[in-house]
């Protein structure tokens, strides 16, 4: 029985038919995995727990944890990371799914935004059009008096 495959599908964000699709499986093989009609051979299991960077055993919930095989990620983690982390852990798994969605959000909001005024740079603002509206913070210096 393959416990966690759906836990972890579901924190990925990915669909059984897209796993299937990237694993060279089928969507139904997916499916019956994650209800324990069927049970898949050493080979499939190498190959999900190398997709989501976990172990087998933490696949098959022999590990209540997942062994993230993280490359020295422990090492780089922060005491305000862990205690992040530790509250993230306490969190439903709808919850967790939630708190990722506005992280996604984030890092797309995080990723169109100006770039902040950086030392050396001719101006704070960014240069607008003639017309454009004045931002909050950012000061109406196009206008003319009449």
């Amino acid at each position: 029985m393959v416990k966690n495959l759906r836990h972890l599908r579901e924190i990925y964000g990915i669909s059984q038919t897209k796993l299937a699709e990237l694993l060279g499986l089928s969507q139904q093989s997916i499916h019956k995995y994650e209800t324990s009609s069927t049970e898949p051979d050493i080979t499939t299991l190498c190959m999900l727990a190398d997709f989501f960077n976990t172990s087998v055993d933490y696949l098959v919930g022999r590990t209540p944890y997942s062994e993230i095989r993280d490359g020295g990620l422990k090492e780089r983690l922060n005491d305000e990371d862990v205690a992040l982390l530790s509250q993230y852990s306490d969190l439903t798994t709808h919850t967790r799914l939630c708190v990722l969605d506005l992280i996604k959000v984030f890092h797309e909001l995080t990723a169109t935004a100006p770039k902040p005024f950086q030392k050396g740079s001719k101006s704070r603002h960014s240069p607008r059009r003639r017309g454009q509206p004045v931002l909050a913070g950012q000061r109406d210096t196009d206008r003319r008096p009449r």
